[in-house]
């Protein structure tokens, strides 16, 4: 994480990776697909920069976007920091535990 300008993790399921918020946390402009739980994560152009799953030609403008402009990417990395640090990861735990014990039964 320490050598990337920006994180990139374009998905189609997840609801809360812990790679993302990793990223957040260390500073990175993030780059993440528009899924149902996305928002309680990230504000479209406040935190990071949020795109529709499987849509590449959007994912491709929000990472040139991201290439071409420095402070935005300064920014984004910023507020992102400031999210992660404030976020309760246990309760995504709490709901991936949930969610591993339902399928297991």
């Amino acid at each position: 994480l320490s050598a990337c300008d920006i994180f990139v993790h374009p998905s189609l399921y997840e609801r809360l990776p812990l790679a993302l918020l990793e990223a957040m946390a260390s500073g990175k402009a993030v780059v993440f697909s528009q899924l149902k739980g996305a928002p309680q994560i990230i504000e479209h152009r406040k935190e990071g920069l949020l795109v529709p799953p499987n849509d590449t030609p959007s994912l491709t403008r929000a990472l040139v976007e991201l290439i071409q402009d420095a402070a935005l990417r300064s920014a984004l990395g910023q507020s992102a920091r400031e999210k992660a640090g404030a976020f309760d990861v246990s309760l995504e735990v709490a709901s991936l535990e949930k969610t591993y014990e339902q399928a297991l039964q």
